[in-house]
């Protein structure tokens, strides 16, 4: 390590770097990109639809 000159290593801490925030310029696009498809989600409507859906069925299943 003390053979390499200091630029050089300077120079591989850029790219890592630019490196890094290529990755995260990726994944933020990714992520919104996936929000926008799935809309308006709201997890307590569908656990309520879920509660609903249980209930009827068990109403509704014949009594021996």
């Amino acid at each position: 390590m003390d053979e390499w000159p200091f630029w050089m290593l300077e120079e591989n801490v850029k790219l890592v770097n630019e490196i890094i925030e290529e990755e995260e310029t990726n994944r933020k696009k990714q992520e919104d990109d996936q929000s926008k498809g799935m809309g308006n989600f709201n997890a307590n409507s569908m656990m309520s639809s879920a509660n609903d859906m249980t209930r009827s069925l068990t109403n509704n299943t014949p009594k021996f």
